[in-house]
């Protein structure tokens, strides 16, 4: 008796984990809204070889879904995030919300495409589910990803009870959107991105050799200083589009998750960086 008590207990346990991790996962909080919501699958191969990618836009409400690519070929670079973030701007033509962006990185041999081709036909011929299995684990098995596992559970199901019909798919033309970011790009560029640098590492390094780095791909570093050292690195957009913020993120390699937005009215710098014990200092 008190073995299945006990083991009732543990099951009890592990559901109620499950549940409040998939009912706090910002996807599925999305979701349990019945709010549209779009997943940016961006090629992340070696840049030369790779560029574009696909949104997968679900509307749950509606029960529809949709495949949206880029017509001809995109420049993309940077971190996964980088790339994601990029993807979906350049499609869409705006800023896509931090608080509702997720991506995933795609390998050069999977396309988005090869889900469609299931839908309904599982039911049919039940075998076809374990290919459907597959193909997703594909696709959303990386770890470049903010999705978590009930994410990726939440989108399994939403594709897996689609129907043939309630799936589009839909090509953009993103060269007007691409023409005008790149103008924005190289103005950018050109002046300059003014930044601070905050070493709050608590360590002794040649801080000079990741300064040079910087340098050397278009920021302007006008202030540097020491602070108290902290666990975590954090960069601050101090510009309303983020651009600085988002480059510098990703020519260091760091997580979208370490970017904030901060308002100040006067203010020099477009972004600021805290390099906290876990920063990589160029050697």
């Amino acid at each position: 008796m008190n073995k299945r008590f006990t083991a009732l207990c543990v099951y009890m346990l592990l559901c109620a984990v499950a549940g409040l991790i998939f009912f706090l996962s910002p996807l599925s909080l999305t979701k349990a809204k019945n709010k549209s919501f779009t997943i940016s699958l961006a090629y992340c191969g070696d840049e030369k070889k790779s560029s574009g990618g696909w949104l997968m836009a679900f509307e749950p409400a509606e029960g529809k879904y949709r495949l949206i690519k880029a017509a001809g070929k995109m420049k993309l670079s940077g971190s996964a995030y980088n790339r994601a973030y990029e993807l979906r701007r350049k499609i869409e033509g705006a800023e896509p919300l931090r608080d509702s962006f997720f991506y995933a990185c795609l390998d050069e041999n999977v396309s988005p495409e090869i889900l469609s081709s299931f839908l309904g036909s599982w039911r049919r011929e039940p075998r076809k589910l374990t290919a459907f299995t597959s193909a997703f684990a594909k696709i959303f098995s990386g770890s470049r990803s903010n999705l978590n596992t009930a994410d990726r559970l939440s989108v399994y199901f939403e594709i897996l009870r689609a129907k043939p019909l309630d799936f589009s798919y839909i090509e953009v033309d993103s060269a007007k959107n691409d023409e005008e970011e790149e103008k924005g790009d190289e103005r950018l560029l050109s002046e300059k991105i003014k930044i601070r640098f905050t070493d709050a590492s608590g360590k002794k390094h040649d801080i000079e050799k990741t300064l040079s780095f910087l340098r050397s791909k278009g920021f302007d570093i006008m202030d540097f200083k020491k602070t108290k050292a902290r666990k975590k690195t954090e960069i601050i957009s101090y510009d309303s589009g983020g651009y600085g913020a988002r480059k510098l993120a990703g020519e260091l390699g760091i997580k979208d998750s370490a970017v904030k937005v901060k308002k100040e009215k006067y203010n020099i710098y477009e972004a600021e960086i805290i390099a906290g014990e876990d920063f990589a200092f160029v050697k």
